[in-house]
């Protein structure tokens, strides 16, 4: 029941989003000149190929995600709710990630990582590029310092890679990528290792199996404040 719940809120959430809004410059879409009577049919069936491009881009995430979530506790309906209480700023929160989503998604894909990856910028920055932490983590991806540089992520005094989405959202995939695999593509044990960091997460796993407890993220103690949160914002 729970998870047929979050289904429907979801499904629900995204269609009063509107999803993406496309750009009102159809300038690249060339008519015929001499052919006046097929004009606008021309122009109509190129428009909806492109409204049909944009407008579609959560739909196939769905369709691609072999993602269920099977906790939808307390705190996660909070963050689910706060999302639907004010429809109009949920969608500009979605359309903040207008210019990078696609991207996101094409590198995913490319990694063979699940699609659901891309909702971590949201997360992490809203999908901002010039985002920056009181931590010092900075850009859409929330790199910190040592990480950038150890996935190339260049720093001086002239350029900073970590505020570049593209470059940044390359080292993010091959990250997600190492720790996919670290933790047996355990989606949650993932996040919760992008967040705290995967040295942490091991000791927290290694500590309950020597306990013979369950090792699931939700079986897991004493994780950081943000840590815990992260998964419940993760499956809002």
């Amino acid at each position: 029941m729970e998870r047929q719940f979050l289904k429907v809120i979801i499904i629900t959430s995204f269609i009063i989003s509107g999803c993406q809004q496309i750009p009102e410059d159809n300038s690249s879409i060339e008519l015929p000149v001499n052919d006046n009577q097929n004009i606008k049919q021309i122009y109509l069936e190129k428009e909806d190929k492109l409204l049909s491009y944009y407008s579609d881009i959560w739909d196939y995430i769905m369709m691609e995600s072999s993602y269920v979530s099977e906790n939808i506790d307390e705190e996660t309906l909070f963050y689910m709710n706060a999302h639907l209480q004010d429809i109009e700023k949920f969608k500009e929160y979605l359309n903040d990630s207008y210019y990078f989503l696609f991207f996101v998604v094409e590198e995913l894909e490319k990694a063979n990582l699940p699609l659901e990856f891309a909702f971590l910028p949201y997360i992490e920055s809203n999908y901002d590029p010039f985002s920056i932490s009181s931590s010092g983590a900075v850009g859409m991806w929330q790199f910190m310092p040592r990480t950038g540089r150890f996935y190339e992520l260049e720093k001086s005094w002239w350029n900073e890679d970590r505020h570049d989405p593209f470059k940044s959202t390359i080292a993010a995939v091959e990250y997600l990528d190492y720790l996919y695999k670290r933790f047996d593509k355990d989606i949650y044990h993932t996040l919760a290792a992008y967040n705290a960091g995967p040295s942490l997460l091991d000791r927290k796993i290694k500590k309950n199996q020597r306990k013979k407890l369950e090792i699931d993220f939700w079986s897991l103690d004493e994780l950081p404040a943000q840590t815990k949160n992260y998964i419940p914002k993760f499956i809002a």
